[in-house]
């Protein structure tokens, strides 16, 4: 039997090669793949940004009994289709449809207790004391009751700390999503002739975005892709009482290199619906004038983008009407502890560029579109290169949604 000593040694490199590689792949996938998905009859199952994976059922027995909607089964990503990388969790869903918005609107939020956006010191006739610190309260922390009694607006505390006349008061405060109570001695202060807490705290806030969708059966909206925060704690602010309503663009500032740029504009009069939920990722709520039901585009599962051209849909000041703006999807990322920085979006359409230099704050919101299908929306902006944002799966706005 003859050998050849030529093949035989490009076989074992070949070999050796495709071994490192796919060491090297696996090591990579295991941090960039998600931990699950969801699939309906119309979507397949496999990545779209990441062509040279498959996905494939542990057990076909079990595929075929939780094909049901709201069922789900294992599943494992494999190399090539042969080298297992990571077991995923599938989930079996209905294919959506929404209602395409890229409409600016206006939100209005009472929270839910008032959030501690600061303490100060008091000048007592026995010196400087601080009382909000002297009790642990920190900035951030949300005051819901004094005493028992529910507080609604900063004017509710401040009648409450004027009403103990210096006796100790149970202040229940929530920190980091955990309730508990703390106790704090109010001061008398020299200086407005007041018992005050040392603390200052907000009760509402208002601010412009884009409304992301309309889900046809429900009304329920999504917008803006991230939460509103406290500017002062970045405490995502609870929802007491919330509203949205129409918006007045009056103009652009466009974004540069280390100074992002910013819708104007000013809220209406027109209520559009009611907000129920701020959370992480968006502002969600019931929409209560009529929208166009008819209108749908379907809703694209987390693994079917991919990188390339997508459009953006965003109205800007002038318009009546939402536009089409061409961007390029740079890149992905399926890291659930990062829900808002889905894909990392580049403005490409010239038109857009012109006029505001990119992504500018207002257009957090935008749909995202890509094949004909919703992908997600705008979230931020790159401060040092407004060119460039994130963008949320519009997956993980609608599962929030519920």
């Amino acid at each position: 039997m003859i050998i050849n000593a030529k093949r035989i040694t490009a076989l074992l490199a070949v070999s050796l090669l495709l071994s490192l590689i796919c060491g090297f792949f696996s090591m990579a996938a295991m941090q960039s793949l998600p931990d699950s998905i969801s699939v309906s009859e119309e979507s397949q199952m496999h990545i779209e940004s990441i062509p040279y994976v498959s996905i494939e059922a542990d057990d076909d027995d079990a595929v075929a009994a939780s094909a049901a909607v709201g069922t789900g089964y294992r599943a494992q990503v494999k190399l090539l289709g042969i080298i297992p990388i990571k077991n995923i969790d599938v989930k079996v869903v209905d294919k959506r449809q929404v209602v395409l918005c890229g409409t600016p609107f206006g939100i209005k939020i009472w929270t839910k207790g008032v959030v501690v956006i600061g303490t100060n010191r008091i000048d007592t006739l026995s010196g400087s004391v601080n009382p909000g610190e002297d009790a642990g309260i920190c900035v951030g922390d949300i005051i819901e009751c004094v005493n028992g009694v529910e507080v609604k607006t900063t004017d509710d505390l401040t009648k409450f700390i004027e009403k103990s006349q210096g006796s100790a008061v149970t202040l229940t405060i929530v920190r980091e999503g955990k309730r508990s109570s703390v106790s704090l001695t109010p001061s008398y202060s020299q200086t407005d002739g007041a018992y005050r807490a040392g603390l200052w705290v907000r009760d509402s806030t208002a601010g412009i975005g884009i409304l992301t969708y309309i889900d046809p059966g429900t009304g329920y909206f999504g917008g803006l892709g991230h939460a509103i925060c406290d500017s002062s704690s970045g405490v995502v602010l609870p929802v007491g009482n919330g509203s949205i309503c129409d918006v007045s663009l009056t103009g652009v500032q466009k974004g540069v290199s280390g100074t992002p740029g910013e819708l104007t504009g000013f809220l209406g009069e027109k209520s559009l619906g009611r907000l129920i939920k701020n959370d992480e990722t968006g502002v969600y709520g019931i929409y209560d004038m009529p929208y166009p039901t008819q209108d749908t585009v379907s809703v694209a599962m987390k693994q079917q983008v991919k990188k390339g051209r997508a459009q953006m849909l965003t109205t800007l000041p002038g318009k009546t009407e939402p536009e089409l703006y061409d961007v390029e999807i740079e890149k992905i990322n399926y890291d659930d502890d990062v829900p808002t920085r889905n894909m990392v979006i580049k403005v490409t359409d010239e038109r857009l560029l012109d006029i505001t230099g990119g992504i500018v704050q207002g257009m957090s919101g935008s749909p995202l579109i890509q094949d004909g299908q919703l992908i997600g929306a705008v979230t931020h902006v790159f401060v040092n290169d407004p060119t460039k944002g994130y963008g949320i799966f519009i997956e993980n706005m609608l599962d929030e949604a519920g």
